[in-house]
């Protein structure tokens, strides 16, 4: 099964994303975050990929404000990987 060859890299990347955000506040990280992971797990990549798009801008609206650069950073690395794995558009 297919699910069975990219669960890892999708696991860690997922787990990646939970660790970036993990505290930082707007609230409105954890709660992105929580639906992209729904979404994943539901397969519906459209909606995980419009998901990280929208946390990417908020990542680099937020940046210098509520976040550091580093936070920021951490989270665009993140959101890169998904996108990779999930082959979300540029």
């Amino acid at each position: 099964r297919v699910s069975e060859i990219v669960g890892n890299p999708l696991d860690n990347a997922l787990a990646d994303l939970e660790n970036a955000v993990n505290g930082l506040s707007p609230i409105a990280f954890r709660n992105r975050y929580l639906k992209i992971k729904e979404a994943i797990e539901s397969g519906n990549t459209a909606s995980a990929c419009g998901g990280l798009q929208g946390m990417s801008g908020l990542a680099k609206v937020q940046e210098g404000k509520k976040i550091t650069r580093e936070q920021a950073a951490a989270v665009l690395k993140a959101i890169a990987a998904l996108n990779d794995i999930l082959g979300c558009s540029k």
